[in-house]
C-alpha cells in the first residue's frame, strides 16, 4: 500500500519541506515542495506544522493538497506509466497561494526567493534548492536587524556591503557571506528577465574570494592510516572507506554507493584494467575510475567487497578518530564547524580535528597533481571538474601551465636565461 508523508531537511532560519512517497515497500522516492518554514515550526511527530498556529493552517492546507493529488494520481498512473522521482516531480504542481493570487511576480525580495524557487524547483538538485533557501532565510535575518522590508532594486553595491558587515558579525565566514551573495544575485537577474527593474548599482557589487587552506593527506599519512591498528571494528571500516576515497577522488555520497557489481575489467594496450563504473550524484557525470593497489588491498581482505556503507555524518565523526590514531597530530591552521552554530572557526588545530569527508577526494586530486607527472585531463576525467580552473580552484593552485610553457620555448629558442 502506498504512503506518503512530509519533512524537513537543513539547518537555516528557513528550511525546504520535502515529501517522501512509497509506492510499493521497497520503493522510496523524495522530492522538494514549493514550501518552506522556520524549523521551529515543524512538527515531526504528525510531519506537518505545529497545530497551535493558525498562521500555519495555510501551508497545512496545501501540503494536505498535495498527499491528495500525489495519492489520487498514484491510483489512476499505478501500472500504467513509470512512477519513479519524475513523475513525483511532475505531479507536484500545486502553487502557493501568494503565487496564484497575482498576476506577476513580487517585487518584494524575499517573496521573489519564493517565485523563483517555484520557477526552478524542477532545474535545482535538492542541495541547491536548499541554499538558496538558507540565503533567503539570511536576507530575512538582514531585514530583521535593519528593519527594512528589501525590493529587488535595492540590491545593489550599498545592500551588498551592509549585508556583509552583518553576516561577519554573525560569525560567518567570509567565503560563505560571499557566496551568498553571488546566490542574491542570481535571484535578482532573474527578477530582471521577468520585467523587474534593478538596482542602478547592482553591476558595481564585487564578489571577493578569500583563500583558505584546507588540509589534504599526504602518500605518507594515506599508508599510516591503511596501517594504523583500531580497536574498533567500526573504526576500521572508516579508515578503510578514507583510504578508498584518498584513491578514488570521489564524494562520501558516491563513494559510499560502491559495489562489488560496479567493478569491470577495462583491456587498454594489452594491459587489464580493474576500474569502477558510477554516475557521480552531484553533478549526474559519468566517470570511469581505475582500482589502485592500496584499493585492491581493502577488496582483497574483504573478498572482494567494499567497507560497509555508512552515514556521512558518522563517517565524518569517525575519521578524526582514525586519523588521531594514524598519529596525525601535527597542528595547522584550518577552519572547523562549530556543531551548535553551524559556522566555521578559524584557527590552529591539530590536523585531524581538521579531517571530513571531502579531504579523500581533495587528497586525491593535489598528491596526483603535485606528482607533475599526471595529465591533468585524465584526473579531471575521474574527479568529475569540467574545467581545469575549478580543478585548480579546487585544490587551492594556480594555473603555471602558460609560465611553464613560455619557459621551456624560451630555452629551446636562446639556451638558457
Amino acid at each position: 500500500m502506498a504512503s506518503l508523508s512530509f519533512r524537513i531537511k537543513g539547518k537555516g532560519e528557513v528550511v525546504p519541506i520535502l515529501v517522501r512517497f512509497r509506492p510499493s515497500r521497497d520503493t522510496e522516492f523524495s522530492a522538494v515542495t514549493p514550501f518552506t518554514i522556520k524549523p521551529e515550526n515543524w512538527d515531526s511527530a504528525t510531519g506537518f506544522p505545529v497545530e497551535k498556529k493558525t498562521s500555519l493552517l495555510s501551508l497545512k492546507s496545501n501540503l494536505w493538497k498535495i498527499k491528495t493529488s500525489i495519492l489520487e494520481k498514484f491510483k489512476v498512473d499505478s501500472g500504467k506509466i513509470r512512477i519513479d522521482k519524475a513523475w513525483l516531480e511532475d505531479v507536484i504542481s500545486y502553487k502557493p497561494e501568494t503565487e496564484i493570487k497575482r498576476s506577476g511576480p513580487s517585487s518584494d525580495l524575499v517573496e521573489y526567493f519564493d517565485f523563483f524557487l517555484s520557477k526552478k524547483k524542477l532545474e535545482l538538485t535538492l542541495r541547491s534548492y536548499q541554499k538558496y533557501s538558507v540565503i533567503k532565510g539570511n536576507v530575512i535575518k538582514y531585514e530583521n536587524i535593519t528593519g527594512e522590508k528589501l525590493k529587488v532594486s535595492d540590491v545593489g553595491f550599498v545592500f551588498a556591503e551592509k549585508y556583509k558587515n552583518i553576516m561577519l558579525s554573525k560569525g560567518y565566514s567570509p567565503n560563505t557571506v560571499e557566496r551568498s551573495i553571488i546566490f542574491v544575485k542570481t535571484v535578482c537577474r532573474h527578477a530582471n528577465k521577468h520585467g523587474l527593474t534593478l538596482s542602478k548599482d547592482f553591476m558595481d557589487i564585487k564578489v571577493q574570494s578569500h583563500k583558505v587552506t584546507w588540509p589534504y593527506l599526504s602518500f605518507d599519512e594515506i599508508e599510516a592510516i591503511e596501517n594504523a591498528i583500531y580497536p574498533h571494528d567500526y573504526l576500521q571500516n572508516a579508515a578503510d572507506w578514507l583510504v578508498i576515497s584518498c584513491n578514488t577522488g570521489q564524494r562520501v555520497s558516491d563513494f559510499m554507493k560502491f559495489r562489488r557489481k560496479d567493478l569491470f575489467m577495462d583491456i587498454d594496450k594489452d594491459i587489464s584494467i580493474k576500474m569502477l563504473d558510477i554516475t557521480q550524484k552531484k553533478t549526474e557525470v559519468q566517470v570511469h575510475v581505475p582500482i589502485l593497489p592500496a584499493v585492491e588491498r581493502i577488496l582483497a581482505k574483504r573478498n572482494g567487497d567494499f567497507p560497509r556503507p555508512i552515514s556521512a555524518q558518522k563517517y565524518n565523526l569517525y575519521i578524526k578518530e582514525v586519523c588521531k590514531i594514524a598519529g596525525l597530530n601535527e597542528k595547522i591552521s584550518g577552519a572547523i564547524r562549530d556543531p551548535v552554530t553551524g559556522k566555521n572557526i578559524e584557527g590552529v588545530f591539530h590536523k585531524y580535528e581538521l579531517v571530513s569527508s571531502h579531504i579523500g577526494r581533495r587528497s586525491f586530486a593535489t598528491n596526483y597533481y603535485l606528482k607533475g607527472k599526471f595529465d591533468l585531463r585524465n584526473m579531471m576525467e575521474i574527479t568529475g571538474h569540467t574545467t581545469e580552473k575549478a580543478f585548480l580552484q579546487y585544490i587551492g593552485k594556480k594555473n603555471k601551465s602558460g609560465a611553464r610553457g613560455f619557459y621551456h620555448s624560451y630555452l629551446e629558442q636562446f639556451g638558457s636565461l
